[in-house]
């Protein structure tokens, strides 16, 4: 009778011990997708800033020019294509996740 205690008390301390483990490593795989999440965010709103600040300053200095002279049309031409540029990064911007989550996950599980 008593080994049989002692049998079913072994099997509860590796149960626990596994159980533990296994939790452990969900807490790493949960915390890593939070992480991930707003990393990939920050970048992708990063780079849609950098792009859109970009095309409005040169759109601004077209209009500026675009008061005073006549040579304006280049300014206006290049600002829409950076605001065209700046509606496709947005449209593609779910194509950075993948490698930001290949990268980081190497340096993360190492």
């Amino acid at each position: 009778m008593l080994q049989g205690i002692k049998h079913d008390l072994g099997d509860v301390y590796s149960d626990v011990q596994s159980y533990l483990e296994v939790s452990e490593a969900y807490v790493q795989l949960k915390a890593f997708k939070v992480i991930m999440g707003m990393v990939t965010s920050s970048v992708q709103w990063m780079l849609l800033g950098v792009v859109a600040i970009i095309s409005l300053l040169i759109l601004s200095v077209a209009a500026a020019i675009a008061i005073g002279s006549e040579y304006y049309q280049g300014f206006l031409l290049v600002g829409g294509v950076l605001l065209l540029f700046t509606y496709i990064c947005y449209l593609g911007r779910n194509r950075i996740t993948i490698p930001l989550l290949r990268t980081f996950s190497r340096y993360y599980f190492e």
